[in-house]
């Protein structure tokens, strides 16, 4: 019986670490600096996000997320240089990852549109508390000792924008990172492996009237061992103050987002309803997203924020 619960907990482990891996966001249009490193500095101005993700709601050990990120444009001499930080915790079952990461971006000024040409360092740190497990009895030996490894990594992004249209190309993690877990005590081992993933992301603005524009965009998501995964939103922005919206996430959600800027701030909201037979087992997804803007643009014309 305490082989069996370990070897639950592994098969459980491996399970997650073949599929999407990356945590995922409903508002990933307004969080786009944790999926690329392009994206540094493309506001012109320095700007903070913070987003809560809390995933399946009802069911036991299911994903949570925390994220914040923080970058700016530089000034004087390194004017096309930008630069910035991200936190990313995600908790799911008895395993969660930290991601810490420095970003930096080169803003190339093509004429029509700028490219941003990002890279980033970062340090993950993966726990797995083994000892949280509910066992089959108490002080189950057959339990090991928790795990925390640290590993570091690398990440790139290429990120074109103009004031009504964007598109970008990252790859967050470049090493495929393996982290062994050694169950001396269960007489067995594991091993989860960080998969390479690719995103592909692009968005633009069609005005309607003075008041109403219309914003579609779409996250495609590509890892080798997972399906294909794309997100396509449809958003309505009225009076520069509201946008509302709904999107597809293939073979996982609908959602409905709304959000509000009032000045520099900005609030969303959405909420994911579940199409998998998973949908049964839980009520739904809720994530919120707060952002701001500090100060004047450093360049250009402080245009309406639609991404």
């Amino acid at each position: 019986m305490k082989k069996l619960l370990i070897s639950c907990l592994l098969a459980f482990f491996a399970l997650e670490a073949m599929a999407q891996q990356d945590p995922m966001y409903t508002n990933y249009m307004f969080n786009k600096l944790v999926i690329n490193s392009g994206y540094t500095g493309s506001k012109d101005r320095a700007t903070a996000v913070a987003l809560y993700r809390t995933q399946w709601t009802g069911l036991e050990g299911a994903p949570k997320t925390t994220s914040f990120s923080f970058h700016t444009p530089l000034m004087g001499w390194a004017k096309n240089v930008n630069v910035g930080i991200s936190a990313v915790h995600d908790k799911l079952g008895i395993s969660q990852d930290l991601d810490l990461a420095l970003h930096a971006a080169y803003r190339l000024d093509l004429g029509v549109g700028r490219l941003g040409m990002g890279l980033s360092g970062q340090v993950r740190r993966r726990q797995m508390s083994w000892q949280s497990a509910n066992g089959f009895q108490q002080y189950d030996p057959g339990i090991p000792a928790n795990d925390d490894l640290v590993a570091p990594n690398f990440g790139a992004g290429l990120y074109y924008d103009m004031p009504n249209f964007y598109a970008g190309f990252s790859l967050p993690n470049l090493l495929e990172t393996s982290y062994d877990f050694d169950q001396a005590a269960a007489s067995t081992s594991s091993e989860a492996v960080q998969r390479r993933h690719m995103f592909f992301m692009t968005g633009g603005v069609v005005e309607l009237s003075p008041t109403v524009k219309f914003l579609p965009s779409g996250l495609l998501k590509y890892e080798s061992n997972s399906p294909v995964e794309l997100d396509v939103n449809a958003s309505v922005l009225l009076a520069e103050t509201f946008q509302l919206g709904m999107t597809y996430r293939t073979g996982d959600a609908v959602a409905a987002l709304v959000h509000f800027f009032f000045k520099q701030l900005r609030f969303g909201y959405s909420y994911d309803f579940g199409l998998s037979e998973l949908n049964q087992h839980h009520s739904g997804t809720h994530e919120i997203m707060l952002g701001i803007d500090f100060g004047k643009k450093s360049k250009g014309i402080d245009h309406p924020r639609y991404f």
